[in-house]
């Protein structure tokens, strides 16, 4: 059984980046999803909620979350991206984080797969931000300036990010074929974030990749991020899973603006606003990433 959450409805400037018909526009995105599936699989069986997370509640999700073998969080909310990196890694449940950054010149996915010594959404983007610092690629949902992405970068990241979610459903099978070695192989080496360029010169890949022959846009890099010793969800003493935990909404924005951000932009450097002091703000409305 397949379950979606998605309180929003189907736009015209959705299309080009999506599986949805024009037909489909006005629609809950989760309803057109449902009859697309529907179209290829009569026989699928989907559970269709045009709500937020935070309107199903904590019971919900903690039961979903108990009786999946996958998550996947494709959404530009971080309210959204902490509640089901919170249930999910309590459950035990792997899961899957795609994004887009802005202008859809580059993308991410992460992967979050709970075990000993692993490293949670919430850990391994605060390393994403710091990796780029000065170069600010990132929005996670606070509320920058949006930019339209072209759909074919979109569809190329998130086709990635779909075969990995294959490689976790191999592994949590029991199998052992090529779409799990995808994924076993840089997950046994602590390499859970893939950052994946859609144009040439994206930030830090023309030195990473200087000299090295036949490379060239797109490429893509596997990173090894370090969890935190005192992270509320994968550190040494995690704290139950809850919905809308507005204290660490607040500490991911203060963490978010102390690597994304700087206040000596050199010239020719792209300069951000700063992460919004209202965490009413912080959903995704007119942020770059769009999935």
């Amino acid at each position: 059984m397949l379950f979606r959450s998605d309180p929003d409805r189907v736009e015209p400037s959705n299309l080009s980046r999506s599986v949805y018909r024009w037909t489909d526009v006005g629609s809950y995105k989760v309803d057109a999803l449902a009859d697309r599936l529907r179209s290829i699989r009569p026989d699928v069986v989907v559970s269709a909620h045009p709500e937020s997370l935070e309107d199903l509640g904590e019971t919900w999700l903690s039961k979903v979350c108990g009786g999946v073998d996958l998550v996947v969080g494709a959404t530009d909310d971080v309210r959204t991206h902490l509640s089901l990196n919170a249930f999910a890694w309590s459950a035990g449940v792997p899961a899957v984080y795609p994004g887009i950054y802005l202008a859809g010149r580059a993308g991410e996915i992460v992967l979050s797969v709970p075990r000993e010594g692993g490293v949670c959404w919430r850990c391994t983007i605060l390393g994403a931000a710091s990796a780029t610092d000065g170069l600010k690629p990132h929005d996670y949902g606070t509320g920058r300036t949006a930019v339209s992405a072209l759909g074919s970068d979109v569809w190329a990241i998130s086709s990635v990010a779909s075969k990995m979610c294959l490689g976790l459903l191999d592994i949590v099978a029991g199998a052992n074929g090529e779409l799990s070695h995808l994924v076993a192989v840089p997950l046994a080496r602590g390499s859970t974030l893939v950052q994946m360029s859609t144009t040439s010169n994206w930030t830090y890949f023309p030195t990473l990749f200087d000299n090295v022959p036949g490379q060239w846009a797109v490429q893509s890099v596997w990173c090894t991020p370090t969890g935190e010793e005192s992270c509320p969800v994968c550190g040494h003493n995690p704290i139950p899973a809850s919905l809308g935990r507005s204290v660490e909404l607040a500490e991911l924005r203060s963490l978010l603006n102390d690597v994304c951000l700087d206040d000596d932009a050199g010239e020719g450097e792209e300069e951000v606003e700063e992460v919004p002091n209202d965490l009413d703000d912080m959903d995704g409305d007119g942020g770059s990433r769009d999935n």
